[in-house]
């Protein structure tokens, strides 16, 4: 079973790593040299000894492979530091209980879990960028290039879903916030404010917008429609961001921005059927010139 396999893969990583933090936290302490080596020798096998296998049982009551490596997240990174703590407490336990001749360098206490942090943490973000590259990467160069207006939460979640599709592209990010134009959002520049849409999108030659901005008044919505009315430009939204967090839809559900988007209210159910019946056959006077309010 490949989950399974991989499973005791990572163990095995995991465990290997305590020996290589180990191994290379005294390397550190005594500045690369080999002097030191005869002297520590039965410090460090013997406390190689006891430190791995308390190491294995403090990773599995972490729940270290409860995930799968290629979503390593935040919850992951949580497990990690309480696997490191759980073997910083062994590596304590060691040093002040069983009192190793030589004693164990006090710098050891924060060589070491910086050094097996590293590794578990880096390891596991190395192969989640390989895996996502590997799996991803390809279509990153496909697809339709596209803006995304919005520099925000629901901007972060849709450039994570359209890395994966090959549909789109996204080549840059509007946003009006001064703080966030020249900065990165996973990996796509702020270009600039809104205004700059259409310039933005002339040169790098781009036929869609996506507004990212699930919480934008009708107000807002009517002003980015009316920069990209009559240049070739089709306007797409994303859901809102209750509907999103709710699990209701998905981010990457992209639709064309309809007039309901621009109302700023709700819209009016008319009975034409019954105002149909009702007028048959009268002449009516009708008064007003609807259409949209701009106030």
């Amino acid at each position: 079973m490949p989950g399974w396999n991989l499973s005791w893969l990572v163990f095995g990583f995991d465990v290997l790593m305590a020996l290589a933090a180990w191994v290379g936290a005294f390397w550190l302490r005594f500045n690369f040299e080999l002097s030191w080596a005869h002297l520590y020798a039965n410090t460090m096998l013997y406390g190689a000894c006891f430190l791995v296998p308390a190491h294995a049982v403090m990773c599995r009551l972490a729940g270290l492979y409860r995930g799968l490596w290629v979503f390593a997240s935040l919850p992951d990174l949580q497990r990690v530091l309480k696997a490191v703590a759980g073997s910083l407490a062994a590596m304590a336990a060691y040093a002040l209980i069983l009192q190793p001749h030589p004693a164990v360098p006090r710098s050891m206490m924060v060589l070491y879990p910086l050094l097996l942090l590293m590794f578990m943490g880096g390891g596991r973000l190395i192969y989640r960028m390989w895996r996502e590259h590997r799996l991803f990467g390809a279509l990153r160069a496909q697809g339709k290039p596209v803006l995304v207006i919005g520099a925000g939460r629901a901007a972060v979640m849709l450039l994570r879903e359209l890395e994966r599709s090959a549909d789109w592209r996204v080549v840059g990010l509007l946003d009006d916030d001064p703080g966030k134009q020249g900065r990165e959002l996973g990996g796509v520049r702020v270009i600039g404010g809104t205004a700059a849409v259409i310039e933005v999108a002339q040169e790098m030659k781009v036929r869609h917008v996506i507004l990212a901005i699930p919480s934008a008044s009708s107000s807002i919505r009517r002003k980015v429609a009316d920069l990209v009315a009559g240049h070739g430009l089709a306007l797409l939204t994303v859901p809102r961001l209750e509907d999103i967090m709710s699990g209701r839809v998905a981010v990457n559900t992209i639709r064309p921005v309809a007039i309901e988007d621009l109302l700023g209210r709700e819209t009016v159910s008319i009975d034409s059927a019954h105002i149909a019946t009702e007028l048959a056959g009268k002449v009516v006077l009708v008064t007003g010139a609807g259409g949209l309010d701009r106030r």
